[in-house]
C-alpha cells in the first residue's frame, strides 16, 4: 500500500530539514510524527505522517511570515 510506504532517518531528515537531535527532542515532545520499529536495531516513519507534517509547519510559518509583513 503506497499510502503506509516506511521510510528510514535519513529519508526522514532530508525531507523535514532538521538535525536528528532536533527532529528526536520534537517527537520526544510529541510534536512530531512517532517512529516505527522495524527490527531489534531498526525504526522508520510513515511517510504521509511526515508530509503531512511538514506541509502543516510550512502553513504556519507561511502565517508567521504574513502576520510580520502587516505589522502584526
Amino acid at each position: 500500500m503506497e499510502d503506509d510506504k516506511l521510510i528510514r532517518r535519513k529519508k526522514m531528515l532530508d525531507l523535514i530539514g532538521l538535525s536528528r537531535t532536533t527532529q528526536w527532542r520534537m517527537e520526544k515532545a510529541g510534536r512530531f510524527p512517532a517512529r516505527v520499529k522495524l527490527s531489534s536495531g531498526a525504526v522508520g516513519w510513515h511517510l504521509a505522517e511526515v508530509e503531512a507534517w511538514v506541509r502543516g509547519r510550512e502553513r504556519v510559518q507561511l502565517g508567521t511570515r504574513q502576520r510580520e509583513e502587516m505589522g502584526g
